[in-house]
């Protein structure tokens, strides 16, 4: 395989594109379940911008997180930047064209989708999902280094990406299922200030002010777990358990909590148990993710 090809597959960090996938998906199924409407042409154009969005994002970050990247030493497969910049597998001139190109596409995918069904706000999503990165990691803001980057996170996927889905095959934002949002937002910003945890020694050193900076590598993980629960119980007082797949769901992630719950105390930045604290917070939002999206079959 071109070692140019691997770089950027490198860079794109494929495994994340279920964060957007998903609140996609989700935002689809309830749209489907209030409106019984559903466009498979729709979806389809839906999930190609989704993957452009979510590379332009990925790219604009590798490139504004640069210096802190370059320092970090405890970085792992969920944290730290896919390091392609860092280890010299592509230039800042071929990143910033992979900004251009993937940010183009999600526009110009979201324009079709105007004209083709006529969704005037469409394109208003992507602007919104490209304002949220912006003043994450760009000035003047730059909240990622001020504080409050993981709010921004939450709000794209746990509020932007699931609307603009429901917009798109509804062709309405009137009648979301807001309360969802309840059950979901918590487990998102858990997920947000997980994936920050191991960068902690690089970003304190960077001037970044994460959850993880801002609180302290133990006090971030208490209040991930306190998160990942919070949704747990609401997700348990909404929704009768009484479906066997969703049972299974909601166990595995149960178990998936008590895990965190053991591993918090030796999960620092750049032990092996780190991994064990991340993969288990990001699984247990999935699951959320995964219930809520199966939920609507089974009621």
């Amino acid at each position: 395989m071109n070692t140019k090809f691997k770089a950027w597959l490198k860079a794109g960090r494929l495994t994340s594109q279920s964060y957007i996938m998903l609140p996609l998906v989700l935002g689809q199924v309830y749209a489907f379940k209030l409106t019984a409407n559903f466009s498979l042409t729709a979806a389809v154009i839906l999930h190609t911008a989704g993957i452009a969005l979510q590379l332009f994002i990925i790219f604009a970050n590798e490139l504004a997180d640069y210096k802190v990247d370059k320092q970090n030493r405890t970085f792992t497969l969920f944290s730290g930047g896919s390091r392609v910049l860092v280890d010299k597998q592509l230039t800042k001139k071929e990143i910033k064209w992979g900004i251009l190109i993937t940010g183009l596409t999600a526009l110009l995918l979201s324009l079709y989708l105007l004209c083709q069904y006529r969704l005037y706000l469409g394109p208003l999503f992507v602007l919104i999902a490209f304002l949220l990165l912006w003043a994450y990691s760009y000035s003047p803001l730059k909240l990622s280094y001020r504080g409050g980057g993981e709010l921004l996170q939450t709000a794209g996927l746990g509020v932007v990406l699931p609307v603009w889905a429901f917009y798109i095959q509804s062709g309405r934002v009137s009648g979301f299922p807001w309360q969802i949002l309840v059950i979901t937002l918590p487990s998102q910003l858990a997920c947000a200030l997980t994936t920050a945890l191991p960068d902690f020694p690089s970003d304190k050193e960077g001037g970044k002010r994460t959850g993880a900076v801002l609180m302290g590598p133990k006090a971030a993980a208490a209040i991930i777990i306190l998160l990942q629960f919070a949704s747990l119980i609401i997700l348990n007082h909404f929704y009768l358990l009484t479906n066997l797949p969703l049972k299974i769901i909601f166990l595995t992630a149960a178990m998936a909590l008590l895990i965190l719950v053991f591993s918090r105390r030796y999960a620092g930045p750049g032990s092996r148990t780190i991994n064990i604290f991340i993969f288990n917070s990001i699984l247990i939002t999935f699951l959320i993710m995964l219930f809520l999206i199966l939920q609507p079959f089974y009621a």
